[in-house]
């Protein structure tokens, strides 16, 4: 059985519920902490407010919702301790890269997918091992590009959408576009969280 630690966190991502229902079922028996999404968009709503943890997806969802959340992930620079793909066609576990991320595909099988959370914990270690909170915070920060720091330093300043797209001369709709991408970089599951971490990168508000 697995400790119930941080490093047990599991993300599954499946749009094929029955599936997704006998992932949870195994991972939960094995002492993991899981929590299920039904759907790339799901996840990535909810990434920024979850700590780092391991995602499993489906490989052979036919949405390929898991697939999908794994290149949002890279795309949003999400802070995944871990991949891996259940595929019905695999026979063994191969290490693989995709979307610039490694990955360990594995068969549909209760054992197998246990043993490639071990091995992703000990042998893929993505997460970032970072215990000062600002310092993780500037990290964070450094990956905003130029107009989304922009928007970063008005949205935390206090500065509506309307008022910030009239200074920056751009469209309400782009401003509400960057915004977005700013509380996924962040981590910030609310506009509270972006200004906590606004403090601790020492920005005056």
């Amino acid at each position: 059985m697995l400790m119930a630690t941080r490093d047990s966190i599991i993300y599954v991502v499946a749009g094929d519920r029955d599936k997704r229902d006998s992932l949870k079922e195994w991972l939960v028996a094995s002492g993991c902490d899981v929590t299920c999404f039904g759907s790339a968009r799901e996840f990535l709503n909810a990434a920024p407010s979850l700590p780092p943890g391991c995602l499993i997806t489906v490989g052979d969802d036919p949405k390929q919702e898991g697939l999908s959340a794994i290149k949002e992930a890279k795309k949003n620079d999400l802070d995944l301790r871990a991949i891996v793909i259940v595929s019905e066609s695999a026979t063994v576990a191969q290490e693989k890269t995709l979307h610039g991320l490694r990955t360990i595909e594995v068969a549909l099988d209760r054992n197998a997918i246990i043993d490639a959370v071990r091995q992703a914990r000990t042998h893929m270690p993505l997460e970032r091992r970072e215990t000062d909170p600002a310092r993780e915070a500037k990290d964070r920060l450094a990956r905003l590009s130029g107009r989304e720091r922009e928007i970063f330093e008005r949205v935390v300043a206090g500065m509506t959408n309307k008022a910030i797209a009239a200074e920056l001369n751009i469209g309400v709709r782009t401003v509400e576009f960057y915004r977005s991408r700013v509380m996924t970089k962040m981590r910030a599951g609310n506009l509270v969280e972006l200004i906590r971490i606004a403090l601790a990168v020492g920005i005056e508000l």
